[in-house]
């Protein structure tokens, strides 16, 4: 999980699913609500298994690198 602060933050695999993802990323100084994109970079569920639980508080953009669909 890698977290782009920046004007329009971005955030890189979800890692697995926790409800956890959502704390770490609010102490890193950003809102979930803020994220402007999750960028999934391959298809493996230590990558993408915490977007079902970010589905559940936000609307996401979600970029996948090869384009596979979640």
């Amino acid at each position: 999980m890698i977290l782009i602060k920046d004007q329009l933050p971005i955030l890189i695999d979800t890692g697995f699913g926790s409800d956890a993802k959502e704390q770490l990323i609010k102490e890193a100084g950003v809102s979930p609500e803020e994220l402007h994109l999750i960028v999934n970079t391959h298809y493996h569920s230590d990558h993408f298994g915490g977007n079902y639980h970010l589905q559940k508080i936000m609307v996401l953009r979600l970029l996948l690198i090869n384009g596979t669909p979640i």
